[in-house]
């Protein structure tokens, strides 16, 4: 399923917004992936707390804040993609087990767990969406089970490459 997560996610195309629970609070974050023909864009626009815009396109890593941009390398194949690899370069320190069926956004999901070999490591639960693999959410979690963060799409539309219109340009 990690493999099928990671395979998936260069296909795809989204449009959501995100509610990420962390240290007491909830943000939301409107999130956009389209594929051109300079090769994927994201956008990540804060909607709650402050104002921040995280752009990823053409090998170039954006943060706007009211501050000023900061500009780095991207180093790898986007956000989502490299949260991909990272689940799996973690199987030689975690055990996973699917635990079960859930909903997310809409979408049915494969529950996942990942439980680690060490005590060393916080432990993860995953969502899947069973059609195409992609990620719908995640919860990080201390080793009594308690959250320490968690993130989910709460509204997503979802399309393949192929069946996609052109992509429309960054704002």
């Amino acid at each position: 399923l990690l493999e099928r997560m990671a395979g998936a996610l260069p296909a795809l195309e989204y449009e959501g917004t995100v509610a990420y629970v962390h240290d007491g609070r909830v943000d939301s974050v409107q999130v956009t992936r389209t594929l051109g023909p300079r090769g994927p864009s994201e956008r990540f626009v804060t909607l709650s707390g402050d104002r921040r815009e995280v752009v990823n396109e053409g090998g170039a890593l954006r943060c706007l804040t009211p501050g000023g941009t900061v500009s780095a390398p991207d180093q790898g194949g986007g956000l989502l993609q490299d949260t991909a690899a990272h689940f799996i370069q973690m199987r030689r320190h975690y055990r996973f087990s699917i635990a079960g069926a859930d909903r997310v956004a809409g979408f049915d999901a494969t529950v996942i767990d990942a439980a680690p070999l060490d005590a060393r490591r916080y432990s993860y639960r995953l969502w899947l969406d069973r059609a195409s693999g992609m990620l719908l959410g995640s919860m990080l979690r201390e080793a009594s089970g308690a959250p320490v963060e968690q993130l989910a799409f709460t509204r997503l539309r979802l399309r393949m490459a192929s069946a996609a219109p052109a992509p429309q340009a960054a704002r």
